[in-house]
């Protein structure tokens, strides 16, 4: 749990930490569904923040893509926005 905490941007970190067990247990499980292999997509950086397109293909073959927004905070790049679609999902 204390390295997805770490991968976590601060002004997040908040919600995160008032989840309870379970909730935690169904992060990780959903964190375990991002696909294996990522191809990272060119990256827009601008002051502190950044942001680029990713794809990957999961297990069952389906193709995921999706956009990933990170801070730099204290030196580290940190996870503000994850979102994935798997192509015909809804």
């Amino acid at each position: 749990m204390e390295q997805i905490r770490a991968s976590i941007a601060s002004r997040n970190l908040k919600e995160f930490d008032a989840y309870d067990t379970v909730t935690h247990h169904a992060a990780i499980e959903v964190l375990k569904t991002h696909p294996p292999k990522i191809i990272i997509g060119h990256a827009i950086i601008v002051g502190d923040t950044a942001s680029f397109r990713v794809e990957g293909s999961e297990t069952s073959g389906e193709t995921a893509t999706g956009s990933i927004k990170m801070i730099l905070e204290d030196g580290k790049w940190k996870v503000l926005e994850d979102k994935w679609q798997v192509a015909g999902r809804q």
